[in-house]
């Protein structure tokens, strides 16, 4: 019989079951997965050039309102996973549902052997969500710690997903052969069927691999970013996960105590740089979509037109409107909410935030957002956000921090000439690289929804404390760090507290603040090139939340 590798020993959903077991043990054959041997399979693929396709967002859905409740989510035993009852509640304005499998026909029923809690399996408006996005799930467990098994929930709930395994290589008319000299053949195979998949933008893809260290995850990780899926490290944690004896026992490759001993003393974490909330390609195109309308909007009035055309020494409202550019700190995908910047730990409390059973339990998670202004300053271009409660509990951002100077631009240019065309990557590109991808053939209108103000009686200072900086990044002035929308709108809340001040003490100068009304909105200038949008109705985003590596 063959021998078995203990770093690539998973199944496939569409292995026989016959398989497992024709495989015998064999320790020698498990210890040959070395770093090095499999270090070489790591860079063997390039990937191809992404063709772009420019897409018209068109008919927005309108849809109710959700926010779902709240390193590596752990998929592990939950007895209440599916409740008994299905029930709705508000909390802050969010419609909030607790459902069944009654209720959610489209969920399998989950056996208490299957130790599976991740919202990606279990959540009605996460499932919704995901099956209009692209999602990359990473598996990560040692043999026998149940990775296959969640590969298989995940595409009995998403018909669009493709499981990619160095297993599956060795499967030759319908037996499982192992040949350490086709190791470095079997991960190329690997990592060739996922490229192909992201090319073709499916739904989901699966790697169904062991990923012990964290480097052997590294060129999925990449190739998510390159084709804009949101990745998910999604790790078994069934009791027996990190205990050899129980795993030698139950691992269907016949791998030995001895090696799986080893093998959890191998076992790394894979930290990342930020967590994030990521929207979806088509909401990601219809929220710049409406940006650049505001924009356009705030141009029609002649104070700021002569005051952006000042800061930008641009002249036309169509070389205005590509003034911002997409930032090139994204890592290449679209828009996205920072919930904390961690630095693969080495941030302060950094460790804390990544080990937190919030976050544990959150990763995966369907988050909305309402969109209640937009920032416009001479460096950056933001949508600020109001987060509800149990995003709240995800924030792990400083909403007082002071700029360092290391992140201020020269002000003296812009890089921009008068009427000339904006060469570098302007708002009308950061629009198109939200649509430069294969057109997915479960592609979905985007889903927005409008909804009048929740904060009437605080409009022209809506957010203040925890939170208060949350927003996205739309675009960015030549040579200007993503990072300063957040500092941006930091001042513009320290503007606000200001002015609603002197309105409280009934001082004369909160009433000369000049307004200027445009469809839809009042715009608010604030001094040195800083305008603000409060637009009458908030539109609602969903997100996902994830980590980004």
């Amino acid at each position: 019989m063959g021998q078995i590798c203990s770093v690539c020993c998973c199944k496939n959903t569409d292995r026989p079951n016959s398989l497992t077991n024709q495989v015998e043990k064999s320790e020698e054959a498990a210890a040959l997965c070395d770093e090095e041997s499999t270090n070489a399979c790591t860079n063997v693929l390039q990937t191809n050039e992404k063709q772009e396709i420019q897409k018209e967002v068109g008919n927005v859905k309108i849809v109710t309102p959700t926010e779902a409740s709240p390193i590596v989510p752990q998929v592990q035993f939950n007895t209440n996973a599916l409740q008994t009852s299905e029930t709705h509640e508000i909390q802050d304005g969010e419609r909030v549902k607790i459902f069944t499998s009654e209720t959610t026909p489209d969920i399998p029923q989950l056996q208490h052997q299957d130790y599976i809690s991740s919202p990606l399996l279990l959540d009605k408006d996460t499932i919704d969500y995901v099956k209009r996005s692209r999602v990359m799930v990473v598996l990560k467990g040692l043999p026998g710690s149940g990775k296959s098994r969640i590969a298989r929930k995940i595409a009995e709930i998403y018909k669009d997903t493709v499981i990619c395994s160095a297993d599956d290589f060795f499967i030759q008319d319908g037996v499982y052969k192992f040949d350490k000299d086709e190791l470095k053949n079997a991960h190329e195979t690997c990592q060739k069927k996922a490229l192909e998949a992201a090319q073709r933008g499916r739904n989901i893809i699966v790697i169904d691999n062991t990923n012990v260290r964290a480097w052997e995850s590294k060129y999925y990780l990449k190739l998510a970013g390159q084709y804009q899926y949101v990745p998910l490290i999604l790790e078994a944690a069934t009791p027996w996960a990190k205990d050899p004896d129980e795993l030698a026992k139950r691992n269907s490759h016949g791998v030995t105590k001895n090696v799986l001993e080893r093998k959890v003393k191998d076992y790394e974490p894979v930290l990342p740089l930020y967590y994030w909330w990521y929207l979806n390609k088509a909401d990601s195109n219809a929220v710049m979509t409406l940006a650049r309308d505001w924009l356009r909007k705030a141009l029609k009035v002649h104070e700021f037109f002569q005051d952006f055309s000042t800061i930008t020494k641009l002249s036309t409202v169509d070389d205005m409107l590509n003034y911002y550019g997409k930032s090139q700190q994204s890592g290449g995908y679209g828009l996205h909410v920072t919930a904390c910047v961690t630095r693969k730990g080495k941030e302060e409390n950094a460790m804390k935030y990544i080990t937190s059973d919030v976050v544990r339990k959150s990763l995966g998670k369907c988050f909305s957002f309402p969109i209640i202004g937009f920032v416009i300053t001479p460096r950056a271009f933001g949508a600020r956000l109001r987060l509800g409660e149990n995003a709240l509990e995800l924030w792990g951002m400083n909403d007082n921090e002071i700029e360092k100077e290391e992140h201020l631009p020269d002000n003296t240019d812009t890089g921009v000439k008068s009427g000339n065309k904006v060469e570098a990557s302007s708002l009308t590109k950061t629009f198109e690289t939200h649509c430069n991808l294969e057109e997915e053939s479960n592609s979905t209108a985007a889903c927005l929804t409008v909804v009048p103000s929740q904060i009437k009686d605080v409009r022209f200072s809506p957010t203040i404390g925890k939170g208060s900086r949350a927003h996205l990044t739309l675009g960015c002035a030549p040579g200007i760090h993503a990072k300063v929308t957040g500092f941006d709108l930091i001042k513009v809340i320290s503007h606000e507290q200001e002015y609603r001040n002197m309105n409280r003490e009934g001082m004369n100068n909160a009433q000369n603040l000049e307004r200027y009304d445009i469809t839809g909105g009042v715009l608010i200038p604030y001094g040195e090139g800083v305008w603000v949008v409060y637009p009458e109705d908030e539109v609602i985003v969903q997100s996902f939340f994830s980590a980004y590596y």
